[in-house]
């Protein structure tokens, strides 16, 4: 999106690990930014395809900036099992990961 620095041109790729965190986001997009929103959409695309996305792009000033989006459920479910360790409930320092 637009802002200073003459950024107005990046795009920002954000990739979500569940749909409805896709479908919300898009939601507050559309809701905070008409003229932005109206081009914002959610596809679908395997990880794989995600991973050489990013590395195709890294140290390239192609102007596009990639963040991923940890599910929901699965913050708040690490958020829970912090307090319950006597850790901060209202926030995560970084993006949780598990293994089944």
């Amino acid at each position: 999106g637009g802002g200073e620095g003459g950024d107005s041109d990046r795009q920002l790729c954000l990739f979500c690990f569940a749909e409805r965190d896709a479908q919300a986001l898009l939601a507050t997009v559309q809701a905070r930014d008409p003229r932005v929103g109206k081009s914002a959409r959610v596809s679908t695309i395997g990880l794989d395809k995600v991973y050489r996305l990013a590395c195709d792009s890294a140290g390239a000033s192609d102007g596009i900036a990639f963040r991923f989006v940890p599910d929901s459920r699965e913050v708040n479910a690490a958020l829970k099992l912090q307090s319950e360790a006597g850790g901060d409930s209202q926030r995560f320092l970084g993006v949780p990961v598990f293994q089944a």
